[in-house]
This record gives structure tokens, C-alpha cells and sequence, in this order.
């Protein structure tokens, strides 16, 4: 069976942080193992906040790399707070 490529339009930053906390805090309890095939989606379709270099260009990072910044748990919360209030949220 074929697996679905998902749209190829742009992704928010605010999108990609919210998939990547969300990855975070699966990994932290008893869902890790869903956390793990979340992380492989999110590598595989880019889909994690890209960092920039020095001339502006922007470049993909792992799950890992970005697990080694030091985030805080409040960000989740004010993700989710902005995600919600936006147009990208369908749901709330």
C-alpha cells in the first residue's frame, strides 16, 4: 500500500513548533512510542521549524538537534494559546 505524501505547501513556524512539543511531551510519558513515529513523520516530511544560517538560508534540523535547545514546558501552552486563536486551528 502506497503511504500518503502529505500538501506540499508551507508550514507555519508556529505549526512546526506545535508538532515538535507535541512529539516532546509524547516522548515524556507512557505514549513514547508514538512520539517515536511522530518524530519519523515529522523528519521525513520536514516539517520541524527549520533554523537559518548566517546569509539567511534555511536549513532543515532533526528532532534531536532541536531536543537539545533548551525549551521550556510554558512554551507548549502559549503555542497552543496563539494555535487556537489563529486561522490555523480548525477545531477551536
Amino acid at each position: 500500500m502506497a503511504e500518503p505524501s502529505p500538501a506540499r505547501r508551507p508550514v507555519p513556524l508556529i505549526a512546526s513548533e506545535l508538532y515538535f512539543l507535541i512529539a516532546r511531551y509524547l516522548s515524556a510519558g507512557p505514549c513514547w512510542r508514538a512520539a517515536q513515529v511522530l518524530v519519523q513523520e515529522l523528519e521525513q516530511y520536514q516539517l520541524l521549524p527549520k533554523s537559518l544560517d548566517w546569509e539567511g538560508n534555511e536549513h532543515s534540523r532533526s528532532y534531536e538537534e532541536l531536543s537539545n535547545k533548551n525549551l521550556a514546558a510554558v512554551r507548549l501552552c502559549q503555542v497552543l494559546r496563539y494555535f487556537c486563536r489563529s486561522k490555523l486551528c480548525y477545531t477551536c
